[in-house]
């Protein structure tokens, strides 16, 4: 019995607009089902590359299939145009005709696929009630708030049943409550229709939220792939940590030591631990805000700042000429000018190569990394 092909796969798709490669020999794949977030930055290629599996852009290279069946190859000189590729796209400015009530926005697609009547009002309505919108079928859109615009959007690519759905940074319009809202309705649509979803955007809180896998991509091209936990914790390159973190990470110069003991010297850090490269290595650590300890046998730190964000505090404490920030419990009585002492969790970590700003292996010692001044003694 031959294995299900993946619903949409990418391989070594190239987009050029002029001299500018957009895309860059990207090879992907999203299986039946998934729910996949392109992540990056603007102009990284990743609305580029959900345009070509939309049928919108055309490669000069490599191949697109949905569902195993090419659409998109310009060696086999194949080309699907969109409205035959059985994808619904939600675009960012959600593209609703003003003149068109709600029901007639979301029955446009079937109509113009001939859809009878009698059918149309029935999918038509099954499409409101899935989106909540059973109260509002004659409204016009400037009648709506932005997160309804967004809903009928939605139900305007659902109510045709595509194979796949495509978002383009649908929620980047809306103010941050309602980003938070339709993040949970995004998520109870996909887990009551488990339609294969590609979304995109640029909020790494969406896509970590929202996605069983993200592809990070990176000027045109993909740098790393995985679960929402393995490109958060274990970033494959240093771009990656930086992308996928809020607020920004701590970043130390690093040497591989191998005596008196092994580990890495890190600023006012002595990591204890392996790593498998040659002592003298230049590397560079990177400390997430949350991934650090209070402990009186850190390193002293100056406070010069605390901002409260709620359930915590993120504090930027000073170590000359170091400048860190620490996610601390909302309740630590702590102010500019107070004094704290902290070390960071080494398996929280990550380190990556100087040069390549790829990522190396580091095995701890311990749970928590020593002042670089304890280094050279044996640790009870």
């Amino acid at each position: 019995m031959s294995a299900r092909p993946p619903a949409i796969e990418l391989l070594r798709v190239t987009k050029r607009f002029g001299a500018v490669r957009a895309v860059h020999g990207v090879d992907l794949a999203v299986q039946t089902g998934e729910f996949f977030t392109l992540l990056g930055p603007s102009g990284c290629g990743k609305t580029t590359v959900l345009r070509l599996i939309a049928g919108l852009e055309r490669p000069e290279e490599g191949e697109i299939r949905i569902a195993g069946r090419p659409v998109a190859s310009p060696d086999r000189g194949v080309f699907v145009p969109a409205a035959r590729r059985q994808v619904g796209m939600v675009f960012q400015n959600f593209a609703l005709w003003p003149h068109m009530t709600v029901v007639e926005n979301v029955a446009f697609g079937l109509q113009a696929r001939g859809v009878s009547p009698e059918e149309r009002r029935t999918l038509v309505r099954q499409a409101l009630s899935l989106l909540r919108l059973d109260d509002l079928g004659e409204r016009f859109p400037h009648e709506l708030s932005g997160g309804q615009q967004q809903r009928v959007a939605l139900a305007r690519a659902l109510v045709t049943q595509p194979q796949v759905l495509l978002m383009d940074e649908p929620l980047s319009n809306l103010d941050a409550n309602l980003r938070a809202a339709m993040r949970t309705e995004l998520k109870r649509l996909h887990q009551q229709l488990g339609a294969t979803t590609v979304y995109v955007t640029h909020d790494q809180v969406e896509a970590l939220t929202l996605s069983d896998r993200i592809a990070v991509m990176r000027n045109g091209r993909v740098v790393q792939v995985g679960t929402p936990e393995e490109v958060y914790r274990q970033p494959a390159t240093l771009f990656v940590a930086g992308f996928v973190a809020s607020p920004n990470l701590n970043l130390l110069q690093g040497t591989v030591q191998a005596e008196p003991r092994s580990g890495i010297r890190a600023g006012p850090f002595f990591l204890p631990g392996r790593v498998p490269a040659e002592p003298g290595l230049r590397v560079v650590v990177a400390v997430r805000p949350e991934a650090w300890r209070l402990t009186p046998d850190g390193v002293p730190l100056a406070v010069e700042q605390v901002q409260f964000t709620g359930p915590d505090l993120l504090l930027v404490g000073r170590a000359d000429p170091h400048v860190f920030q620490i996610r601390v419990p909302a309740d630590l009585h702590v102010g500019p000018g107070s004094r704290i002492s902290v070390v960071p969790v080494l398996p929280q970590i990550n380190v990556f190569d100087a040069s390549t700003e790829v990522a190396v292996e580091f095995v701890p010692d311990e749970l928590e990394g020593v002042p670089d001044a304890a280094a050279g003694r044996a640790r009870p």
